[in-house]
């Protein structure tokens, strides 16, 4: 006898499109058997009496959490320490090399696991590092990793594997990067305190961002996650993971990832037993580039506290002399009448033409002295493309003409992180709160710069505050320079980080 369906049509079609809206995953009738697996699963987990309650309760966001527990059970979550070999051996002996020769000057590498599940990837990245700059200590290393899965990040941030992730990892790796004995192993500290976790959707998220560290990546890791995608999900992601890797970065998928995705804009790499992509460099030579962070950076020597001006034949030499990148992307620009400057410029930017919104940013900027947003927004555009020193040049015209003007003592708070300043961000996101003691960003960027100086019960008071200030408000509501993001998007964030890192325990303690 046939078993009837969990789900009844109407079901099936309600669920098929929520799951799709939420994360991007795709159930035709041909995987209508597996969705139905998992949501009879989740009914039995919440207790729910049928499929249209547990539907209900999703819809009406009393379940967030469920709602990713169910977006896990739909993907296979199988993953171990150096899985798929020939990838982590052209990491190793092709990718990472060029990466640290390129950036051997500036000591500074950007590495993004998106869909990193319990943490094995970013952590076996991590111990490649480890094993290839003799001068590690002496880097500024970010290793990003994030999941949509806020259970898989509890476990990969305690670090803590059993013997199926170790079975393609040597023993002398075993003894050298894991402390303890028996069938489960501790990864050591100095590889943990390299990855960075943090929950994020590819789907629903906007990055590259700076609020989200997801910017001007060396490196990008998405493996075995388009293959659940449709595909129009699928390029939209893919578009994006484009716009967050630097020129001359690079993206690894899976071996089963359609290549037609890729192919289009990345160049194809073909290393022994894989296939990786590049992004072109699009500069025309490094010179370029090195003109274009002096062009739009202002000259200090002529920044005073009264005005915060830049050389002006510099910018009538600009607008007579535009590069052509420069006049392509003003042709795309507004007219400054009568419009919203910064909005227009930001617009722009979102659409790829960064050099005609720091044009229309920077000819606002000059004709009034006494804007300090105009100056901020620059710098946050500068930062964005990881030019730190025109993005600091910008601040300080900034704050020459508000020294309260939060925004910017929140921005080279997040550009003193990025250097491993980690005592002036601290210092420099205090004074953000100071000025603008009600924005919840500037809290929630504060926690986590207390977070890596070990001071976790400040975090948790921090994280308390934002809560706080969210309680209350319309949760659709966008957080002021927040990129987009929501209220309650921003009181999910701080609720995940008090959960993955303990910090609702009591008795929390610094470390």
């Amino acid at each position: 006898m046939i078993p009837a369906p969990v789900l009844s049509d109407r079901n099936y079609e309600r669920f098929r499109r929520f799951i799709e809206e939420k994360s991007g995953l795709d159930f035709p009738p041909s995987r209508r058997n597996q969705l139905e697996h998992a949501i009879d699963r989740a009914v039995a987990r919440t207790g729910l009496p049928d499929a249209s309650a547990l539907f209900d309760s999703l819809q009406e966001g009393r379940g967030s959490a469920e709602v990713e527990s169910l977006v896990a059970s739909l993907t296979v979550g199988e993953t171990h320490f150096f899985r798929n070999r020939p990838q982590f051996e052209a990491l190793e002996k092709r990718i990472l090399p060029s990466l640290i020769r390129r950036r051997s000057q500036e000591r500074r590498l950007r590495i993004w696991s998106a869909g990193c599940a319990s943490g094995e990837e970013p952590y076996s990245v991590a111990m490649l590092l480890d094993r290839l700059v003799p001068d590690l200590g002496a880097w500024n290393v970010l290793i990003l990793a994030t999941d949509i899965d806020r259970s898989a990040l509890k476990k990969a941030y305690l670090g803590i594997y059993g013997p199926w992730s170790f079975r393609e990892v040597p023993e002398h790796f075993q003894t050298r990067y894991f402390n303890g004995e028996g069938r489960e192993r501790e990864v050591a500290p100095h590889i943990r305190e390299m990855v960075t976790f943090g929950h994020l959707n590819l789907v629903e998220e906007r990055y590259p961002s700076l609020l989200t560290n997801t910017n001007a990546m060396d490196l990008v890791l998405c493996r075995n996650v388009f293959i659940y995608f449709r595909h129009e999900v699928a390029r939209s992601v893919v578009a994006r993971l484009y716009e967050a890797i630097t020129d001359d970065g690079w993206l690894l998928v899976g071996h089963a990832e359609p290549s037609q995705l890729l192919s289009g804009r990345f160049s194809v790499q073909n290393l022994p037993g894989t296939v990786v992509y590049r992004k072109a460099d699009r500069r025309r030579s490094s010179d370029r580039r090195a003109s274009s962070d002096r062009r739009a950076s202002p000259d200090r020597r002529r920044t005073s506290d009264r005005g915060g001006s830049w050389d002006r034949r510099q910018t009538r030499d600009r607008r007579r002399t535009p590069d052509r990148r420069q006049t392509s992307d003003r042709r795309h620009a507004p007219d400054l009448d009568g419009v919203d400057v910064a909005e227009d410029a930001l617009k722009l930017w979102a659409a790829g033409h960064t050099e005609g919104a720091l044009s229309i940013l920077e000819e606002a900027a000059s004709g009034d002295r006494g804007d300090a947003r105009m100056p901020y927004l620059i710098a946050k555009l500068q930062a964005g493309r990881f030019h730190m020193e025109a993005a600091k040049g910008w601040i300080e015209v900034a704050l020459a003409r508000d020294r309260l003007f939060a925004p910017a003592h929140y921005l080279l708070g997040l550009i003193s992180e990025e250097e491993g300043r980690h005592d002036e961000a601290a210092r420099s996101l205090r004074r953000s709160v100071y000025s603008e003691p009600e924005w919840p960003l500037g809290h929630f960027a504060l926690a986590g710069s207390l977070l890596r100086l070990g001071e976790r019960r400040r975090a948790a008071a921090a994280l308390q505050t934002v809560e706080q200030l969210l309680e209350g408000r319309p949760e659709e509501e966008p957080i002021p320079e927040g990129d987009g993001i929501t209220v309650s998007r921003l009181q999910e964030l701080a609720g995940i980080q008090r959960e993955i890192l303990g910090l609702d325990a009591p008795g929390i303690e610094d470390r």
